[in-house]
């Protein structure tokens, strides 16, 4: 340790911020591949929970055409029979 105490002041502050430049390159390297992981795992949450809203929903619009469907095929039904009301 004597030698960094040997060092000028300029060339300790020059080493120092190497040495922070170095670590802050590290940690930004790590978080650019982080940001690819998160984006794969935000289409596959997508994919895996957010779709099967869209397919229930669906499922509800084709339930209610059904029914009003019926409803009105029954109502033919009832206008064109009497004895049926």
């Amino acid at each position: 340790m004597k030698w960094f105490y040997d060092m000028k002041i300029g060339a300790r502050l020059i080493t120092a911020f190497v040495i922070v430049g170095a670590i802050t390159a590290i940690v930004g390297y790590m978080g650019i591949n982080s940001m690819g992981n998160i984006a794969e795992l935000a289409a596959s949450s997508y994919a895996n929970q957010t779709l099967g809203i869209a397919y229930i929903k669906q499922a509800d619009v084709d339930l209610i055409v059904s029914v009003r469907s019926s409803h009105l095929d029954w109502k033919r039904v009832s206008n064109r029979c009497p004895l049926v009301s």
